[in-house]
């Protein structure tokens, strides 16, 4: 099961650290992908996926490729009509096929748009800022980095339970230990790329702290769904959502802490 998982977590790495180096068109389809396979997960997991696929769900889809397809224009000012749009084209899916859908499937429908399109979609936007190509990693340091120090942490101290009914492996000396494992991977990044350390560190810190409420969300939905994984896409990992579930919460504070901070 180790080997599975590393093994399969390093080929994840190869791909998303190529298509983040590439940028462009190729992290585009990237983010267009992930974003279709984890609505995907989450539809089966609430119990709206139909088979063969509903229109509002291929709606849902296309809807998600279309706002990726608008990043890659970069031109920011489309981006929240876009998402406007696709809400219109969602209800009037439901209008014109009424009473085939339940306007809560209609909500339900279009959250994962938000939930995992929009918020992947922050990757690509800060690829396209000036340092774009050494800031994007921040979020994944801030994600996975921190998670994998909270993994270590937690394991060899962890005492006292962060969430239980939630996440029941989790603990607080885990969580303190990823958020001080991301300060100092981003403190090392930043001195290795020469950039500001301080800044990194403390944007790493904060941004961990987040990638917590991001897991623990994922975590809330799965108990409710009573699954123990969205999917089995990504060998000894689970599905999308579970390996990107603290990356969708991590990529849009990232964002704004550049936005803010390193101008």
């Amino acid at each position: 099961m180790f080997i599975t998982r590393l093994i399969s977590g390093i080929v994840l790495i190869l791909i998303i650290g190529g298509a983040l180096y590439k940028g462009g068109i190729i992290l585009a389809v990237l983010l267009a992908l992930l974003s279709v396979a984890g609505m995907r997960e989450y539809y089966k997991a609430v119990g709206i996926a139909g088979k063969p696929l509903s229109l509002m769900e291929v709606t849902a889809y296309v809807c998600a490729v279309g706002y990726m397809g608008l990043l890659f224009t970069e031109r920011q000012s489309l981006l929240l009509p876009g998402v406007g749009v696709g809400l219109i084209i969602l209800m009037a899916v439901y209008v014109l096929t009424y009473p085939e859908y339940r306007h809560l499937k209609v909500t339900a429908s279009l959250f994962p748009l938000i939930y995992v399109a929009v918020m992947l979609g922050f990757i690509y936007l800060i690829r396209c800022r000036f340092r774009g190509n050494i800031e994007v990693w921040l979020v994944f340091l801030s994600s996975w980095g921190a998670d994998t120090c909270a993994y270590c942490v937690g394991r060899l101290f962890g005492r006292h339970k962060m969430s239980p009914r939630l996440s029941p492996n989790k603990s607080v000396e885990g969580a303190v230990g990823g958020v001080a494992g991301a300060a100092i991977l981003g403190a090392v990044f930043a001195a290795v790329f020469r950039q500001p350390v301080i800044i990194y560190a403390a944007i790493c810190a904060v941004t961990a702290v987040i990638s917590i409420f991001g897991d623990l969300a994922a975590s809330a939905i799965k108990r409710e769904a009573e699954i123990k994984d969205y999917s089995h896409l990504i060998p000894g990992h689970g599905g999308i959502l579970d390996r990107f579930d603290s990356v969708l919460f991590t990529a849009p504070v990232i964002y704004l802490c550049c936005e803010l901070f390193l101008m």
